[in-house]
Parts: C-alpha cells; sequence; structure tokens
C-alpha cells in the first residue's frame, strides 16, 4: 500500500497508522524527499483533533528517531553512527505509537519497549516498541519482515492496554529533543479535549477555499427547499409500507 509522504490512516477495523516519510531537511529549504518542523506540525494537529486521542497503534517512518537508543544498554556499533532526526523524536512523543517501524537504514534492530509516561508522576499508558528492518533481500539476510498480531487499541481494554512487559524501560527522547525546533502543540499535556482558560485551539484546515465555498452554496439551496413528504420505505415489516401484507399479520403487540 503506498500511503504517500505524510498523514494517518484508520482502517476499519480501528486500526490508527501514521506515517511519514523522507528525512529531515537540513537547511531552510527542503525538498521532495524532505521533511521540516512545518511538516511535523501539521502531522501532529491531524493526529490531535481528536479530543480523545491516546496514541496511535502503528507509526511508519523512513528515517530513524533521535536518541531512540537511550536507555537501553543494547546498542549495535553500526547504529551509534547513524543520522537520526530529532523531529521524528518529537512526533514519536506525540504520537504515541504503540509500534514505530523504520526501514531506511537497513538494519536490524528491536528496542526494548519504552513507557510513554513518567512512573508515578503519570497516569499508566501503553509502551512503545521501536523496531527497524533491513533492506529486502538483503546479502546478509538480515530480518526485513516482521510478522505480529496486534488488537487496535480502540477496542482493548485499558488495564490490558496500558501491561507492562518485563524488559520495559524509561522512555528515551530526553527535554534536548523537545527544544530542538521549539516544537509545541495546543495539546500537549491537555489529555481532556478541555482548553484552559484564557487561550484559544486554533485548527488548520487544508480544504481548498472554493471547495468551502461550493459546499456552504450547496447547504443554502438544500435549506431553501421545501422539505419532500414522508415516503415510507419498501419494507416488508413496516406496517407504513405499501408493500406490506397486511392480512397476513395475525396481532400487533406493544413490546
Amino acid at each position: 500500500m503506498c500511503v504517500g509522504k505524510s498523514g494517518t490512516y484508520t482502517g476499519a477495523s480501528g486500526l490508527r497508522i501514521a506515517y511519514l516519510s523522507g528525512t529531515e531537511a537540513e537547511g531552510a529549504l527542503k525538498s521532495e524527499t524532505e521533511f521540516d518542523v512545518t511538516d511535523i506540525k501539521n502531522l501532529q494537529i491531524r493526529l490531535q483533533n481528536d479530543t480523545q486521542f491516546s496514541g496511535v497503534d502503528i507509526l511508519l517512518t523512513s528515517q530513524w528517531p533521535a536518541e531512540v537508543t537511550n536507555q537501553t544498554t543494547v546498542v549495535p556499533e553500526t547504529i551509534k553512527s547513524l543520522i537520526s532526526s530529532p523531529l521524528i523524536s518529537q512526533l514519536a512523543l506525540v504520537a504515541k505509537p504503540r509500534y514505530h517501524f523504520c526501514g531506511m537504514e537497513g538494519i536490524h534492530f528491536e528496542r526494548a519497549p519504552y513507557r510513554n509516561h513518567k512512573v508515578l508522576a503519570e497516569s499508566s499508558q501503553h509502551t512503545t516498541r521501536f523496531i527497524s528492518l533491513a533492506q529486502v533481500g538483503n546479502p546478509e539476510k538480515k530480518k526485513w519482515l516482521y510478522a505480529f498480531s496486534i488488537i487496535p487499541m480502540k477496542g482493548m481494554d485499558h488495564a490490558e492496554l496500558v501491561k507492562s512487559p518485563a524488559d520495559v524501560t524509561e522512555c528515551p527522547y530526553s527535554t534536548n529533543v523537545l527544544a530542538h525546533h521549539r516544537i509545541t502543540s495546543t495539546f500537549t499535556g491537555n489529555q481532556t479535549g478541555q482548553t484552559p482558560r484564557g487561550q484559544q485551539q486554533f485548527f488548520y484546515d487544508m480544504a481548498d477555499p472554493q471547495e468551502h465555498q461550493g459546499k456552504r452554496k450547496r447547504g443554502d439551496m438544500e435549506r431553501k427547499q421545501p422539505k419532500k413528504p414522508f415516503q415510507p420505505a419498501a419494507c416488508w415489516f413496516c406496517l407504513a409500507s405499501p408493500e406490506v401484507e397486511k392480512h397476513l399479520v395475525v396481532s400487533i403487540g406493544g413490546e
């Protein structure tokens, strides 16, 4: 499935996926295969438009997040020289994925799960598993396919969702990552969906203004048109339907 440069996708089962392709732009100008702080902000807004947002099931990125190997002792030497992205670390902090997959570096690495909350300071939340996969059909036969079973977060019991595995660690991302580009989110620290007093919330609307104008015109026309009389559906068990065979009805009960 080709999902595009960035965005979110929700399947019929409720499985929610966020994705961001490309690498972090080093300068003010970015190419088609790069992203910058604006792309991250827009994706965060799309994720958190839902006031009940608590995280995504899967996050897909090309580049690695910076500091992901912190708080863990199992760090292969090949990973230490990778060029990672602080912006993706910030995205991971906000998206709180249950699984975070990367594949650009061609390295297989599975980090121990980490918490998305501070113990004794915040309410319990689900953990995140970071997994990097190698290139398909690589000659070293490194793992490039990851098979797993997942129940969408939306359909899970909260107690089951927040269970921590035995090898869980603290969150690897530090405050240095948060300050890298001074990214702020209206929803950060406000999980109740309520706006603090004295503050306003603004949402980006990426739709075409002409499209909105067309919708308003259509809405005005619909309101001006007289309502059509009620037409009962062609339902065999609806007594208001002209097609119902009432001579077959023996009795009608109230319950």
